[in-house]
């Protein structure tokens, strides 16, 4: 106990020195907004991007990976328990909106969620592109946003150390598992009634030490995402790539915009219980977070992709890429059974 105590003072003079770099307003306000992009919102657009405009199986692995990560995260947070540098000292305060206002009194600080979600981006896209100046970004970004949550006040070192390494881990051990079958749409499917039991569970015997908005937000999104690919891969078959430009942007678009539209609209449609300063987040508002986020991904696998093969048909030029792919491999099989016929 004595060592924990030692080691959170040290990190508490971490916390301190890096907000005495600087007191500008305007600094303040850039860490504000670079934190964002450890928010959901930047892992929303390149999940859509993926899925809608370039490569769906990449895209899934990219969600699997993240969703696991944060769901890991949030257990995590509800098992240490750990105080917020702000809350365990008062010679570091909260620059922006405390964390413990924005998701209720069971959002703690060990793991960093903001780092994990960084670390995730960053890892899944990097395992896939070789482009350098996309990289640079990534790697700027897992680099900056676990730093602003030190500087804003929300998380000691070892916090965003711990997202970071489990952000990594979890991503290679997916896209690992990934390379070992190609009926990858089963991954998932066959965890949906754990993560719909453990919800239940969670929910009906009250266990408010497992009361936390990103878990309920993660564990909705992964059962309406891996339910959507298992049903698009095998009866909607979708095609992502299209040579025309405007059909590719205004895809994007259409989604997107219906994406906000639930976010925001179904915040009213489940009014949310007022989150009060030093209570347990109320029960239903996790439920409704659960149903939210379930709702978005459902659009986001089966409902734009229904909606956009039903507008924009394929283009000649890459049905035909298909068939080339398909003859080449057919040939290939030839091939190897031509030895074995002779014999």
């Amino acid at each position: 106990m004595n060592l924990a105590h030692n080691f959170t003072w040290y990190e508490l003079r971490i916390v301190e020195f890096i907000q005495k770099l600087s007191g500008n307003p305007i600094v303040d306000k850039g860490f504000i907004y670079i934190s964002y992009l450890g928010e959901a919102y930047l892992f929303i657009i390149l999940a859509v991007l993926l899925y809608w405009l370039i490569d769906k199986k990449w895209a899934y692995q990219f969600v699997m990976a993240f969703l696991g990560s944060t769901f890991i995260v949030g257990g995590l947070k509800v098992t240490v328990k750990r105080l917020r540098p702000y809350q365990d000292s008062t010679a570091v305060h909260s620059i922006g909106t405390p964390a413990t206002e924005a998701y209720g009194d069971t959002s703690y600080s060990f793991p960093s969620g903001h780092s994990n979600s960084a670390s995730s981006i960053t890892t899944g896209i990097m395992k896939k592109t070789k482009n350098k100046l996309i990289r640079f970004f990534l790697i700027l970004n897992v680099i900056l946003v676990p730093f602003s949550r030190i500087y804003l006040g929300q998380h000691y070192l070892l916090d965003v150390i711990a997202g970071i390494f489990i952000g990594y881990l979890v991503v290679n051990i997916v896209y690992s598992i990934f390379k070992l079958t190609e009926k990858e749409e089963w991954v998932g499917f066959w965890l949906i009634p754990l993560f719909v039991a453990g919800m239940a569970v969670i929910l009906f015997l009250k266990i408010e030490s497992l009361y936390n908005k990103q878990l309920f937000q993660a564990a909705g999104a992964f059962v309406a995402f891996a339910f959507g690919y298992f049903v698009e891969k095998r009866y909607i078959k979708f095609v992502p790539r299209d040579k025309r430009v405007w059909v590719q942007i205004l895809k994007f678009v259409i989604g997107v915009v219906v994406i906000v539209a639930l976010q925001q609209g179904l915040k009213y449609v489940f009014p949310y219980a007022e989150v009060i300063p030093g209570q347990t987040i109320a029960r239903r508002n996790l439920g409704f977070d659960a149903i939210r986020y379930f709702l978005i991904a459902l659009w986001a696998t089966l409902g734009a992709p229904l909606l956009f093969k039903a507008l924009f048909r394929t283009t000649p030029e890459v049905k035909q890429e298909e068939k080339v792919e398909v003859q080449e491999v057919k040939r290939e099989r030839i091939r190897t059974k031509l030895p074995y016929q002779e014999a």
